[in-house]
């Protein structure tokens, strides 16, 4: 997503991009990113941020149906990895401070993390919220991810590059490798997970 204003000096561009933009051949959509802000990168006279949230909040909408019949919600990574989350309010409010303010200069790049938190504590969290006290985390193995992801009418280029590809480095810590180098932290004011818990019962009940 690209966003820009024009001051007559010089153009103040956020490009909303992801995580896991060391990896030159990241997974998923990572490795388009990382060639998108290249391209930025290579426009003259402009000032570019570019915007890295974690994992969307949202993204646990499409597991709805598995927590209310199953209870049960997973990926194929375990429940002890640290995720790094984003609420899309709080990306929407970093950008728009970013351009109303014109605060930053030249080429540059930002993290914008609204939690960082554990598949195990997402169960007790989203346990605690929708009334399943027995939601549990599942390790699914990737064969078996990739068979129901196919169920659910994703194609296999779709399931193996947003799914498959991303749980896998995010397994190996690669993806959020540089993330937690940076150690630039949570944002100031963000949405918790516990709000977001409450947002999310709402469409289960």
């Amino acid at each position: 997503m690209r966003t820009a204003y024009n001051f007559g000096v010089a153009d103040f561009i956020v490009y909303r991009s992801m995580q896991g933009l060391h990896l030159v051949d990241g997974p998923g959509p990572a490795r388009a990113n990382f060639h998108n802000e290249k391209e930025f990168n290579s426009i003259q006279g402009t000032n570019v941020l570019h915007l890295r949230p974690g994992l969307f909040y949202s993204n646990f909408y499409g597991a709805a149906d598995m927590i209310r019949q199953q209870h049960i919600i997973g990926n194929n990574f375990g429940g002890k990895i640290i995720l790094a989350l984003s609420h899309s309010h709080d990306i929407a409010q970093v950008i728009f401070e970013a351009l109303h303010n014109n605060n930053f200069s030249g080429k540059s790049s930002a993290y914008a993390v609204s939690a960082e938190i554990t598949g195990y504590e997402i169960t007790n969290i989203l346990g605690r919220g929708t009334k399943f006290p027995d939601l549990k985390w599942i390790e699914f193995p990737d064969q078996v991810l990739s068979e129901n992801l196919l169920k659910q009418g994703k194609t296999p280029e779709m399931a193996h590059t947003y799914n498959l590809d991303m749980g896998i480095t995010l397994r190996n810590g690669g993806l959020l490798k540089d993330y937690f180098k940076e150690k630039q932290g949570i944002l100031a004011g963000a949405s918790s997970f516990e709000k977001f818990a409450e947002e999310f019962t709402e469409i289960l009940f």
